[in-house]
């Protein structure tokens, strides 16, 4: 992925601001501090990732009601990706475009693979801040921070694992006493020993509170008897107050025991049989008339029916008449069918005589074009045209080869007359080669000079070395002998031969030396020519070179003519060819014009046109002859028709002579009056029909009513209309008895039950009877009502003391706080449990990390590394369980990160952040951002940095902020945007 361009409508200090990073995959930005770097590096994380509403708003400008922009991204599979995001847009979410359309929000991530802005800056973007967190951070933490980042980019998973260890040595320790779950443990072994003393204290409680409990089950056995001896004497007031209606009840009991258990009588029965009888007598006057008027429409039918049968031929009427617009249309037809043709002839003939050819109308007729006609004559053309254009080709061809060869040969003879001859070109090369010599020993000469000069230095120089020689050898055997003489010593004499010998050796030498000097350098005068004139010699050359010239022209001329040559012979064959395709055409050209001899009079080339031509006139016979077979069907038709008219006339005793005009107006009449009485009937049979339906309804509804009768006399279990009315005062009779009863039962059933009621009306009591009852009642309620304040008493007695045991709250606070303290400690548990969990799959995740990404991170982060410090350490070597973090120097020493200077650190920690930026890089083409990570680099080490960055971009994309500029100074020109020179774009 790489960002080709990228546009700001409006964010932070930029408005409608443009820049583009098409030229290259390492951009540098260069701007002053507060020129707006960071806002830009903000803006393409925010198109690639978004904002939160509150980031939105801190980076709306001032100066216009727009934020957002839009990004250009170019992908190798994809192709051009623009993605644009505006704050008052979907609340902020991409728009993306691509050839295939327009993506939402969920086709971004999907194509970023879930990338976040937060895992993008951990990877793919570091800045000078990351360094200066780097030097703040312990020695003894420091191998840990380098592991994290070369395992994820960043520092945060040592954050996150140093957080979980001091939360987790907060919450509890072993052995501790200050950690918070050590405390809770402590608390609650406390309040466990109060909870202990505070149950004694709880015993005494409970005897109190069963006996007071004992009490309240008394109060609730003396109630119950309370409530029934009430009861009680409510029943004997009830039977006081229903005491005046038991005589009328016992009346009405006995009146209805004098009749029959079950009257059988319909509800409402007299005023149901009185209305069916007020139905039936209107029903009964309608249905005599409807009967009357049925006889008289019956006569009408059947004299309408008798004058139908007279007119058997009326249906073959209907059908001539049904057709007689046919016979108008078919007349129309006919005329303008006979125009056509008329019409179709003329233009035909005109036609014919366009063509100006020897054709004529009735040829049309039988003239006929195979289907492969067409395609034949615009093949004969086509080949035709064909070959005169390649015989036109082969004519100029062959003109144009015959004048280049002559040309060629023309200048062939021309160069060959300015050439030289053999014996001149040898006689020159060989007088200038002879000139070369002289001059050399010209040169060689002067040289002899310098030489004898150096020759006469040496000799003056070797004959001093040799007199010192010899005079020192000389001394050396005059000293040797005179001591000899003195003292005999044979060592003496030997040194004094010696010595003699050396100095004769050296005066033998040095004269050989000289000797050879001599010889060496001694010069042979040899007699030459004298040496050629500049201008003489610049001729010679002049005349050489032109030759070879002239020599090299004349091979490619003599090339150009064999090619020519071989190019005239293909043409004759080329030409022989073309003969044969001409004598083939000319076959088919007399095949053709035999078959159609009308050809003879047209060029070949109008042969397609012709062929339309003539096929449309053959298709306008054509249709002339299907004109004339339409219109003798017609007449055809018209003829049949105008028979069957008078056919029919003949039947209804019509003259010969009558025209088809009379006779159908004769057919019309006769049929009108039919139909007419056609309607009639049918109106005649529908009113018959409905005075049937009107009778039928008229008799049901009689019958119903009549059934209704029948069906009161069977509920009434009666025969005629006299029994019915004496059922119904017998019926009368009980419902007043029943009533009685009912007005006294209905007025004492809440009063009294079923059973009281029975056993009152048998007691047969008396009014005084009842008030002795109601006096001995009230006495027994008395005495249990005394019973039950006694124990209410007892009650308050008892209450008094155990709310004052229950007054004192320290236990149940107690129980509370404990309750409440086992809580906290479940929570803190919870919490801790938690966080030993966090920590270990973030560690495993980490062991995960290392196994799979470390080693090629540590590979790509060596060579880096190895190349800043100038291959002064040649190998990072990752952390194990017994050894830190190391690096190892050229001279195999190895070195803790804790022993490395600060500066060396940041510069295996830039390394490291590049590696694991190029390694994940491998599935996330994402670009790499720089901000100013380099200030703190001397020169030598930001030289070989820049390498690094270049070759990087080769691969991905990089986008490197700064504000240094030394830095801009070691980048190409074209690598550079100065964002003092960003153009604005106006909307």
């Amino acid at each position: 992925m790489k960002i080709k361009q990228a546009f700001i409508y409006g964010f932070g200090k930029w408005v409608d601001y443009s820049l583009d990073f098409t030229d290259n995959n390492f951009v540098c930005i260069h701007g002053r501090n507060e020129s707006g770097k960071s806002t830009i590096q903000k803006f393409i994380l925010f198109m690639l990732f978004g904002l939160y509403p509150k980031e939105r708003a801190f980076y709306r400008p001032k100066t216009s009601s727009k934020m957002g922009g839009r990004l250009t991204i170019i992908d190798q599979e994809i192709g051009e990706i623009i993605i644009e995001r505006l704050d008052n847009v979907q609340n902020g979410k991409a728009i993306c475009y691509t050839k295939e359309g327009e993506h939402d929000e969920e086709w971004l991530n999907t194509y970023l693979q879930g990338m976040t802005a937060k895992t993008y800056q951990s990877i793919f973007s570091f800045s000078a801040l990351d360094l200066l967190s780097i030097h703040n951070i312990h020695e003894e933490n420091i191998n840990e921070i380098l592991l994290s980042i070369g395992l994820t980019g960043s520092t945060h998973i040592h954050t996150v694992d140093k957080k979980l260890e001091q939360e987790m040595n907060d919450l509890f320790k072993p052995y501790g006493t200050k950690p918070k779950i050590n405390q809770q443990l402590t608390l609650l072994k406390q309040l466990a020993a109060k909870r202990m003393e505070a149950e004694k204290e709880i015993n005494q409680y409970r005897e109190q509170k069963e006996a007071l409990e004992q009490t309240k089950k008394e109060i609730i056995d003396l109630q119950h008897t309370l409530q029934k001896e009430k009861e009680k004497l409510l029943l004997i007031e009830r039977k006081q107050q229903a005491l005046p209606f038991v005589h009328p009840y016992k009346q009405a009991k006995e009146g209805l025991k004098g009749l029959r258990q079950h009257i059988p009588f319909p509800e409402d029965g007299l005023n149901r049989f009185q209305n069916l009888k007020e139905k039936i007598i209107p029903l009964q006057s309608e249905l005599s008339i409807y009967k009357k008027n049925k006889q008289e429409l019956k006569k009408k039918i059947d004299q309408l029916q008798s004058e139908q049968k007279k007119m058997s031929l009326i249906n073959e009427m209907k059908l001539l008449l049904g057709k007689t617009s046919q016979y108008d249309y078919l007349l129309q037809e006919i005329n303008d069918l006979q125009e056509i043709i008329q019409e179709q002839h003329v233009r035909l003939e005109t036609e014919i005589s366009y063509l100006n050819l020897s054709i004529s109308k009735e040829d049309l007729f039988t003239l006929t074009f195979p289907f492969q006609t067409e395609k034949a004559w615009a093949t004969i053309k086509e080949t035709f045209e064909k070959i005169t254009a390649e015989r036109n080709q082969l004519l100029l061809e062959k003109q144009a080869i015959t004048k280049n060869i002559k040309q060629l040969e023309q200048e062939k003879e021309q160069l060959k007359r300015t050439s030289l001859t053999k014996e001149e070109r040898v006689y020159l090369e060989q007088k200038l080669q002879r000139d070369q010599e002289t001059a050399l020993l010209k040169q060689m000469e002067k040289e002899y000079g310098k030489q004898q000069q150096k020759l006469q230095y040496q000799k003056k120089h070797l004959k001093r070395k040799s007199r010192f020689a010899i005079s020192l050898s000389l001394c050396f055997a005059l000293i040797s002998g005179i001591i000899a003489l003195i003292s005999h010593s044979f060592i003496f004499i030997t040194g004094a031969i010696v010595g003699a010998v050396i100095a004769i050796f050296f005066w033998v030498s040095g004269k050989n030396s000289v000797s050879n000097l001599e010889e060496i350098f001694t010069w042979s005068e040899n007699p030459s020519e004298p040496p050629l004139t500049k201008e003489k010699r610049q001729e010679i050359g002049y005349r050489l070179t032109q030759d070879d010239e002239n020599q090299l022209r004349l091979t490619n001329l003599q090339e150009r003519l064999n090619t020519l040559n071989i190019k005239y012979q293909l043409l004759q064959e080329q030409y022989t060819n073309w003969k044969i395709k001409e004598q083939q055409l000319d076959k088919q050209i007399g095949k053709e014009q035999e078959t159609y001899p009308f050809l003879m009079e047209v060029k070949v080339e109008d042969w397609p046109t012709l062929y339309h031509s003539i096929k449309r006139l053959i298709g306008e016979a054509s249709e002339i002859e299907k004109t004339e077979e339409k219109r003798k069907k017609k007449e055809k038709e018209k003829q049949y028709f105008e028979k069957n008219v008078r056919e029919l006339g003949f039947k209804m005793n019509q003259a010969e002579n009558e025209t088809v005009s009379n006779a159908i107006t004769f057919f019309e009449k006769i049929v009108e009056q039919y139909e007419k009485n056609q309607t009639d009937l049918e109106n005649h049979h529908h009113t018959m029909k409905e005075m049937e339906k009107q009778i039928h309804h008229l008799q049901e509804h009689i019958l119903h009513y009549e059934e209704e009768q029948r069906k009161l006399f069977n509920l009434a279990d009666v025969q005629d209309e006299d029994e019915f009315y004496k059922c119904a005062k017998e019926k009368e009779n009980k419902q007043e008895f029943e009533s009685t009863i009912q007005q006294i039962h209905t007025q004492f059933v809440t009063i009294f039950s079923k059973t009281e009621w029975e056993l009152f009306l048998l007691e047969n009591k008396t009014e005084q009877g009842l008030l002795v009852c109601q006096q001995e009642q009230k006495e027994t309620i008395l005495v249990i009502e005394q019973k039950l304040n006694e124990k209410r008493q007892a009650v308050a007695t008892y209450q008094a003391q155990l709310e004052k045991i229950e007054s004192s709250e320290s236990y149940s606070k107690l129980i509370h706080r404990l309750q409440m303290e086992k809580e906290q400690l479940s929570v803190l548990s919870k919490r801790w449990s938690i966080l030993k969990t966090a920590q270990a799959m973030l560690r495993e995740t980490k062991q995960l990390y290392k196994e799979k990404y470390l080693q090629d991170v540590l590979e790509q982060a060596t060579n880096y590394f190895s190349y800043i410090t100038d291959h002064k350490y040649q190998r990072i070597i990752a952390p194990t369980d017994k050894q830190p973090f190391l690096v190892e120097t050229s001279q195999r020493i190895k070195f803790s990160v804790h022993e490395l200077s600060q500066g060396t650190i940041d510069q295996l920690y830039v390394s490291l952040r590049l590696a694991i930026g190029e390694v994940m890089g491998e599935k996330h083409q994402l670009p790499f951002i720089i901000d100013d990570a380099f200030v703190h680099f001397d020169s030598t080490r930001l030289n070989r940095i820049l390498p690094i960055l270049t070759s990087i971009s080769k691969k991905k994309q990089i986008i490197f902020f700064t504000c240094k500029q030394e830095i801009l100074e070691n980048i190409a020109s074209e690598n550079k945007v100065d964002l003092l020179n960003v153009v604005r774009v106006t909307p």
